[in-house]
């Protein structure tokens, strides 16, 4: 967050930081514990669903209207305040924009990248799939349960999960059209490194890691968050 001086506005700017790798450890380690205190101990991931929500604001940036985000930019503009660089961080590139000179699939496979591309995006997009089907599941099932219970409480319950089922499919769709092996944005670069930590959050929940690692872990959350 950057403060103009001359304008007098507050302007908020979003970059790759020490914070960020924090906050995907923290959503590892969080989930890892809830999934392990579960009966099954194979509860939706915390990292899926945060990383959904990151796709979601991706895709508001991308296909909200024109008159849509005009209003809302003016709307902050009023309170004095400034959100920068949204379109250079959210940048994706496809299509022959910006995948031109390849990735690191291209670096480090030279002709085989697309296949390393291919096998890497198919083991990340497992888990994401996994727990939206969770989410759909889970929809299904309570709302059968809660047939004749009245109440805003159990409702908004029954929603939340069947928009966590459409938003994770909808980050599935996203991640199929998404284009590893280039130059994107920071910020689509962050969201891939979340849907990342879902494989260190389900090996941590499998094998139920506890004492001296996990304590040595949240040390560093506590440290350097």
């Amino acid at each position: 967050v950057a403060n103009s001086e001359t304008a007098q506005v507050l302007q908020l700017t979003w970059r790759w930081s020490l914070q960020d790798v924090i906050c995907i450890m923290n959503m590892v380690l969080t989930g890892a514990f809830f999934g392990s205190c579960a009966d099954l101990g194979n509860e939706p991931f915390f990292t899926c669903s945060y990383g959904a929500g990151l796709c979601l604001r991706m895709v508001l940036q991308t296909w909200t209207p024109v008159m849509v985000s005009t209003t809302l930019t003016r709307y902050l503009q009023q309170l004095n305040v400034q959100i920068t660089q949204t379109e250079e961080i959210m940048a994706t590139a496809g299509g022959g924009v910006g995948d031109c000179g390849g990735g690191p699939f291209r670096m480090m496979l030279g002709p085989y990248h697309a296949y390393g591309a291919f096998v890497f995006k198919f083991v990340v997009l497992l888990l994401p799939f996994l727990s939206a089907v969770q989410w759909l599941v889970r929809g299904i099932f309570g709302k059968q349960r809660t047939v004749g219970k009245k109440g805003t409480r159990f409702v908004l319950r029954i929603a939340a999960r069947y928009m966590l089922a459409l938003v994770g499919f909808l980050q599935c769709i996203c991640l199929l059209r998404f284009e590893l092996d280039a130059s994107n944005g920071a910020f689509a670069n962050f969201w891939v490194v979340m849907l990342m930590g879902a494989l260190w959050e389900s090996l941590l929940c499998t094998y139920d890691v506890r004492g001296n690692i996990q304590q040595i872990l949240f040390l560093a959350i506590f440290v350097f968050g």
